[in-house]
């Protein structure tokens, strides 16, 4: 680390009204070369004062341009009762041609001690900047040149294939998947059971059709005659079906209702055993 030292003595340059503090310590940046445009470069300034001696802040470098290409962009100080600490980082804009010197200018810091005004120089540094390239010219024999390749013409009938050949694949994967899940009913190899409810409802003319044709669906996803009571062992096996199960007691209550209490309301409608297939359906497709 460079150091600059200006030791000051108070008393012998004082004059009754302005004084100098005790010593000024700069700190350059430990390298003064290799920057470049835009580059950010900090300075530290150590001011050693008497104590009950206090900085005028309005003395302070403010952040702006101080030359050109030169700005500052920061400054910061610390305070203890003896010293003061200033740290300015300052950034270089300037774009050289070629490696170029650039001065930082010196400034004054304004203290006070009582009555007595105090001044500290901070004294000017410098550092050099660099350009970004250099440019050469280069220097190329003729002879050693070659011609280019002859480049073989590509066959426009192979991007072609390429494309027929994915296209036909992912519809192929895509009608398989279809198929497989039952999403379309026409190529179906066999419509999943609540998929064939759902169906079957979308064109129910009565509740108790619809009521019926999702009973089948239970059973058939069972592999039993399924009642309420078998809710939970069904759920145990079929876990996807989990969420829906208030869905499912709400319907087998709604079918109790509907076949075995004489003159009870019907709690379920065919728009809403509808609505219920196709969330067993969706459930159904999980597996």
């Amino acid at each position: 680390m460079r150091h600059r030292h200006l030791p000051l003595a108070a008393l012998l340059a004082a004059t009754p009204a302005t004084a100098q503090v005790r010593n000024v310590t700069l700190q350059p940046p430990q390298r003064d070369f290799g920057y470049f445009l835009g580059d950010t470069i900090t300075a530290e300034a150590i001011v050693t004062l008497v104590p009950g001696t206090t900085l005028d802040p309005h003395s302070l470098p403010s952040p702006g341009q101080i030359s050109a290409g030169l700005d500052i962009t920061g400054v910061t100080t610390t305070n203890t009762a003896t010293s003061l600490d200033i740290r300015i980082e300052y950034q270089t804009f300037v774009a050289p041609e070629e490696a170029m010197q650039v001065r930082v200018p010196s400034y004054e810091l304004a203290f006070r001690q009582g009555t007595t005004r105090l001044t500290a120089p901070i004294p000017a540094w410098s550092f050099y900047t660099s350009p970004f390239r250099h440019e050469r010219i280069a220097v190329v024999d003729p002879a050693a040149l070659r011609p280019d390749h002859d480049v073989s013409p590509y066959p426009q009938g192979v991007p072609r294939r390429g494309l027929f050949v994915s296209l036909g694949t992912a519809f192929a994967a895509g009608f398989l998947l279809a198929r497989g899940r039952g999403w379309v009913p026409g190529f179906s190899v066999k419509p999943k059971p609540f998929a064939r409810a759902a169906m079957q409802i979308a064109n129910a003319n009565s509740d108790n059709d619809a009521l019926r044709a999702l009973h089948r669906a239970f059973d058939a996803a069972a592999a039993s005659r399924m009642l309420a009571a078998d809710i939970p062992e069904f759920l145990q096996r079929h876990p996807h079906f989990q969420p829906l199960r208030a869905d499912m007691e709400l319907f087998f209550a709604a079918s109790r209702a509907a076949f075995f209490s004489a003159g009870a309301a019907q709690t379920m409608r065919v728009r809403e055993l509808r609505a219920l297939a196709r969330k067993l359906r969706r459930a159904e497709r999980m597996a």
